[in-house]
């Protein structure tokens, strides 16, 4: 069976449309997962940022409280 044409033209604006809409959500795909990616990345560092102040914060508060132990002692002694 041949298609004249008119149907030839159709078929063919109707596979162009086709491909140009598939290559157009792989676009958009492709921005969308590499937004989030990006967003965990800088939630990820954020979150190290954050461990690492707390981390610091602590060992100051251990330095601390070890001083504060060592003047206990030497006051009883």
């Amino acid at each position: 069976m041949y298609l004249n044409d008119s149907e030839e033209f159709l078929a063919l604006l109707i596979a162009i449309g086709l491909v140009v809409g598939i290559l157009y959500k792989s676009y958009i795909d492709y921005h969308k997962m590499t937004k989030d990616h990006n967003k965990k990345v800088r939630e990820k560092t954020k979150n190290e940022e954050y461990i690492k102040a707390l981390t610091k914060q602590l060992e100051i508060k251990n330095e601390l409280l070890k001083k504060v132990i060592e003047l206990n002692k030497k006051k009883k002694s």
